[in-house]
């Protein structure tokens, strides 16, 4: 039978009913002649082929094809729509465009400097992110480092100090313990200044003198300045005796009596001093760059990070501090009005420079810095909001942390503290998007120069400037009863700020040009009229200044990653970290591996060994320096252990391969 659409044979269907298949009865509902049902609208015609109903039919099959959204063609994996794209050939482009930064804002006002693309960081060109090098260690174990060098140092000839002859009969790690019980009190860069002028001692004394050179004789001095004076200079030669001294009455050094004092010395050090060039110091920051630096933490088309460092750099402005002194900071407070309008933000500092004296009265340093700066712009509320969004809230701080602590390449907060350096380099970056130039004399002593200078050109008197720059005094009682000695000069450093606010001030222009009568009462005047009359002050002889010197800069400082051969007679072996063991250390991250002695390709802790690693032959070494796998892990003996573990290794790898 043949309907609409469908062909039917009916041959096979017996009368009966039954089909030959399945032997069942067919539904009462079917006809076994045409198995239809009755209800089917073209039982009710014989002309099944009629031409209106074979339209209307296919006008029913096409609806529901267009109905049906299911693809009734094989499609392989790779030619889904969402495979096609990527095994697929298609001409679309799949892989996005990368957008172009757009180009700084130029700004329309005449002299005002380019800001810096939103899409800039300037830290990452000033951090240094080298994670092994010794002085991004903690505070404590560089001074751990610190001690076993100077024990070093000792153990050049035990018998040439005090100190020397009562550590002679104990091990090792005892020894270390009464170096530093010896050197208690001194600061980091102390120690490493002092250290770098022995090593320097001890490498020409290597090669042309015979006898030990400590104790210390006045053949020995004679010699030793001669060869400064003709190699070095006047800082070198002043450096070598205050060394003499120091090791005199700090390690029990044996000096010979009048050794410094004679005659040959004391004529070579008053003929170098005549040659001596002129100081060099870090200039002060100008109202214009402070303007700017005020504007570039309010911007908020600059990233985070480099925002929050300037504000800190703001800080050690107007707070009169060193970078140092930011190094671990035990409280912060904000102290200021309803409407923000008037007050002070206050950090207590315990890494300042004269801990020394204040720790043995009890007192930390309060680094006190005010609302406002140069412009009306309150910075430091700026500041405290972006404390906050990158994680530093001021209000839950932690004791000790540093003010700014160093950040990683992506932006994420470590445990060291910025450096001087890194931030001097960090405030050149910014001020050099900003347009400025001349920045080579701009340090991280700068921050705290300006301010002070300010006040000394606007007429402060010499107390109140000490106080601000918290400098040490003989009136210890005086401070301990005063409770805040900084209030009255605190309101001094307001007045002036003020006056460079309403153009009555000009710090940066010449003598006869920085107090100006009359002046228009307008806080946003004074910076430009203050970079105005600077052009003038270029050919003033107190603004010659130069970048920081080995005076200020610590210079000859010992070298972290250099150990100093010639400090001990006999060579002495590394320290043993684990039996049977060799170390390596890298040569950029300094981290120390253990290499078993039957394995030659990989460490202990699986990494494997490249021309990256050398052999680890120095007798010092830091607790974070060695790798956490290998300290856990063991070594493997023999070599049928080493057989098994590379059996297992590869038949690992075979699985997974299948």
């Amino acid at each position: 039978m043949e309907g609409p659409g469908f062909h039917l044979d009916t041959s096979e269907v017996d009368q009966g009913g039954a089909t030959p298949a399945t032997v069942l009865s067919l539904p009462d509902d079917l006809d076994a002649e045409t198995c239809a049902p009755a209800a089917w609208p073209w039982r009710q015609s014989d002309d099944f082929d009629s031409k209106p109903n074979r339209q209307e039919l296919d006008a029913m099959i096409r609806e529901a094809r267009f109905k049906s959204s299911v693809s009734h063609e094989l499609q392989l994996p790779w030619e889904t729509p969402s495979m096609a794209g990527i095994f697929g050939k298609t001409d679309s482009p799949i892989v996005p465009k990368v957008m172009q930064p757009p180009e700084g804002i130029v700004s329309t006002i005449p002299g005002e400097p380019k800001p810096l693309s939103s899409f800039q960081n300037a830290f990452e060109a000033a951090v240094k992110f080298e994670s092994g090098r010794s002085k991004h260690l903690q505070e404590g174990e560089q001074f751990a480092l610190i001690f076993q060098r100077w024990e070093l140092v000792l153990a050049h000839n035990l018998d040439g100090s005090m100190t020397g002859r009562q550590i002679s009969s104990m091990p090792q790690t005892e020894r270390v313990e009464y170096v530093a019980s010896c050197l208690g009190g001194k600061s980091l860069s102390t120690l490493r200044k002092r250290l770098g002028q022995v090593q320097r001692y001890f490498r020409w004394g290597k090669d042309g003198v015979s006898e030990p050179l400590i104790p210390i004789s006045s053949k020995l001095v004679r010699a030793y300045v001669q060869y400064l004076r003709d190699a070095a200079g006047y800082s070198a030669v002043v450096g070598f005796l205050e060394l003499t001294r120091f090791l005199r009455h700090v390690l029990g050094v044996y000096v010979e009596e009048g050794a410094d004092e004679q005659p040959f010395v004391r004529g070579v050090v008053r003929s170098l001093g005549e040659l001596r060039p002129p100081r060099r110091q870090a200039r002060p920051l100008q109202c214009t760059e402070l303007a700017f630096l005020e504007r570039f933490i309010d911007d908020p088309k600059k990233s985070m990070i480099d925002r929050y460092g300037i504000g800190v750099c703001l800080f050690a402005v107007y707070a009169r501090a060193r970078i140092g002194d930011l190094r671990s900071i035990e409280k912060l407070a904000l102290d200021t009005n309803d409407d923000f309008t008037y007050g002070y933000l206050e950090a207590h500092s315990t890494s300042h420079k004269m801990r020394r004296v204040g720790n043995r009265l009890g007192l930390p340093l309060p680094l006190i810095a005010p609302l406002r700066g140069v412009t009306e712009q309150v910075w430091v509320q700026s500041f405290v909001t972006i404390a906050h969004e990158v994680g530093l809230d001021l209000d839950g701080w932690r004791q000790g942390n540093p003010l700014l602590p160093a950040p990683d390449r992506l932006g994420r907060w470590t445990q060291r503290a910025t450096t001087s350096e890194e931030l001097g380099s960090w405030l050149r970056a910014v001020l050099e998007g900003g347009g400025f130039a001349n920045l080579d004399k701009v340090t991280g002593r700068s921050c705290k120069a300006t301010t002070l200078s300010h006040l000394a050109k606007w007429g402060a008197d010499e107390p109140t400037r000490a106080i601000l720059g918290h400098h040490s005094s003989k009136g210890k009682s005086v401070f301990v009863y005063s409770r805040d000695q900084q209030a009255a000069p605190l309101r001094v450093l307001e007045r002036c700020l003020s006056d460079i606010r309403k153009g009555v001030f000009l710090p940066d222009a010449t003598r006869s040009g920085m107090m100006i009568e009359n002046a228009s009462i307008s806080g946003h005047q004074s910076p430009e009229r203050c970079d105005k009359m600077s052009d003038k002050a270029d050919t003033n002889p107190d603004h010659q200044s130069t970048s920081s010197s080995s005076s200020e800069e610590t210079s000859s400082q010992a070298s972290d990653d250099t150990l100093i051969d010639a400090m001990v007679q006999h060579p002495r072996r590394p320290p043993i970290w684990k039996q049977d063991c060799d170390i390596y250390q890298h040569s950029r991250t300094k981290k120390l591996h253990l290499l078993g002695s039957c394995s030659t390709q990989s460490f202990v802790c699986g990494r494997a060994k490249t021309s990256e690693y050398a052999l680890f032959s120095k007798p010092i070494m830091a607790e974070s320096w060695k790798c956490i796998q290998c300290d856990k892990g063991n070594n493997i003996r023999t070599a049928n252990m080493v057989a098994a573990g590379q059996a297992c290794e590869d038949a690992l790898k075979r699985l997974c391969t299948r």
